[in-house]
């Protein structure tokens, strides 16, 4: 055997032994609460994309399955299948859960989209009144908006522009809220702030009002042909403890997580920041920015580097590896099974089994 096989061997044991004992963390970034008026929420979960970690968002008392725009694009699908009466089935559920919430988010086209599909549905299945009743929501939702020639037939395009034509002229609709400042949304389209004077067909509406570190509250407005008013009251968004920061990270497969949301304080808002242990649930460390017409996505971006310096500095929070996981004990092991193995081969090739006296062997003519 090579007499500087042993060396080698003790140095490839020592380098596998000097491997790091702890892998990098799998952080997520989690956004907890509604979208935020001021945008933040994007701004963060960017972050977290550009960084290449996990993207996620957590909005208790959400729609049940996923948000109402992707719960739409699959009810449009349903019904591009043909599969009629699921598509019903599924536009039917979601409009019940976004009415008492004044739209649950979606946008004007998106909610014109939900009546005029169901409407296509119902026309197809024999259904003409009920579908009436969807175009004549179109009309008043968008008004003097025309339905698209490329994704729906002659014959409903034809039908949304006589229920356009039936229905009576607009009349004032006062929208109050508390806060006072908070985002009026009149059926998915912003209105303005606090208190709003806007003009409506008579019919249903709805009405939503939105403010950072507030949950957002809707409502269906009745409007009648001499007007209507609404008041929306927003109850304070609560702080989700870091148990419940930590699971959610945790179901996608995360070690550590980088949680914000908005929280008020002494009147103001702020976005928090906390880095936490998904198995622990141990914070790690904490920051803040104030969530007000001077945030920037900078701020957001410095904060956050901030955080992740400042707990990175402090090493990793990992659990201890027991002493018999560890890379240095099995890289002594291997030390010690490396020398018996090399002392056992220079026996076996050094000495004759049948005398048991050295052996010398001139490899010169084979040069």
């Amino acid at each position: 055997m090579s007499a500087s096989f042993l060396p080698t061997a003790l140095i490839a044991c020592t380098l596998a032994s000097a491997l790091p004992a702890y892998a990098e963390p799998h952080t997520a970034f989690l956004w907890w609460g509604e979208p935020d008026p001021t945008g933040a929420d994007e701004a963060f979960l960017s972050l977290a994309r550009r960084r290449g970690a996990s993207a996620l968002r957590e909005v208790p008392g959400q729609l049940a399955a996923g948000t109402g725009s992707t719960r739409l694009q699959h009810a449009v699908a349903t019904y591009q299948a043909l599969k009629l009466d699921a598509a019903l089935a599924e536009l039917d559920a979601l409009e019940r859960e976004i009415a008492p919430s004044g739209g649950g988010g979606l946008g004007q086209g998106e909610l014109v989209d939900l009546h005029a599909y169901r409407a296509a549905a119902r026309i197809a299945r024999g259904d003409d009144a009920a579908a009436w009743d969807d175009l004549l929501a179109v009309a008043r939702l968008a008004p003097g908006r025309p339905l698209d020639p490329a994704r729906f037939a002659p014959r409903l395009i034809d039908a949304a522009r006589r229920a356009a034509q039936s229905v009576g002229a607009p009349v004032h609709l006062a929208i109050s809220t508390a806060p006072d400042d908070a985002l009026v949304i009149l059926d998915g389209q912003l209105v303005g702030r606090g208190h709003v004077e806007a003009s409506a067909a008579p019919g249903a509406h709805l009405v939503r009002a939105e403010r950072s570190g507030f949950r957002a509250a809707g409502q269906v407005v009745e409007v009648t042909p001499s007007g209507g008013d609404a008041h929306l009251t927003l109850s304070a968004e609560v702080a989700p403890s870091p148990a419940e920061l930590a699971r959610r990270a945790a179901l996608s497969g995360a070690t550590e997580v980088l949680a914000a949301w908005v929280e008020r304080r002494d009147g103001s808002a702020e976005i928090a920041l906390e880095r936490l242990d998904t198995k622990t649930s141990r914070r790690l460390g904490r920051a803040a920015v104030p969530d007000n017409q001077q945030l920037t996505a900078t701020a957001l971006a410095s904060a956050v580097d901030g955080l992740i310096v400042s707990v990175d500095a402090q090493g990793p929070a990992t659990p201890r590896i027991r002493w018999w996981r560890r890379p240095l004990t099995w890289g002594l092991a291997g030390g010690v099974a490396a020398i018996a193995l090399g002392v056992g081969l220079g026996v076996g090739l050094g000495v004759s089994h049948e005398t048991g006296t050295r052996a010398s062997v001139d490899l010169g003519a084979a040069r």
